[in-house]
């Protein structure tokens, strides 16, 4: 049987089951007379509720194995990404301490090269980019993330230092 059968093989059921229940109060009211309470009726009723509620479960249940067939390749997929979010986390670290270092080095010769005395055009060049340790670090994280062309920091760099070629 496939799951289409299996499902309305259930529904098959519960509406066998239904019928019986209906037959059963027809009867009871029959035999007697009309008299029967209302009682009797809701438990019937709620009888009839909690079984449908039941094969709605299982019904549900049986959808969802089905689902899950489906849904296996997604969760091999999810488990794949968050196993390389570590790999992931500790790359950008190695990249922050490569960047730190690099823009430590260009500030101090930066600076060194400021002590030293240069022309004042040349030197507000040098200062946009690389003057401080934040100012050298925010234009190395621009330089490779595309919010400043390399050109112009390198250039203020090669034009005032003997750090660079």
């Amino acid at each position: 049987l496939t799951l289409d059968h299996f499902d309305a093989l259930l529904v098959a059921s519960m509406v066998f089951e239904i019928v019986v229940d209906v037959l059963a109060m027809v009867l009871a009211q029959t035999e007697s007379g009309g008299t029967e309470s209302g009682g009797s009726q809701s438990t019937i009723g709620q009888l009839r509720m909690m079984r449908a509620l039941r094969v709605t479960k299982v019904v549900r249940t049986i959808r969802m194995n089905r689902i899950m067939r489906f849904i296996a390749p997604l969760r091999t997929l999810v488990f794949s990404i968050m196993a390389t979010l570590r790999s992931l986390f500790w790359a950008i670290v190695l990249l922050g301490i490569i960047m730190y270092i690099v823009a430590t080095m260009i500030t101090q010769n930066s600076l060194q090269t400021l002590a030293d005395g240069m022309d004042p055009a040349l030197e507000q060049a040098l200062c946009q980019y690389w003057c401080s340790l934040g100012d050298s670090s925010a234009t190395l994280f621009q330089s490779i993330s595309g919010g400043v062309s390399w050109r112009e920091p390198l250039q203020a760099l090669m034009d005032t230092t003997t750090f660079m070629p």
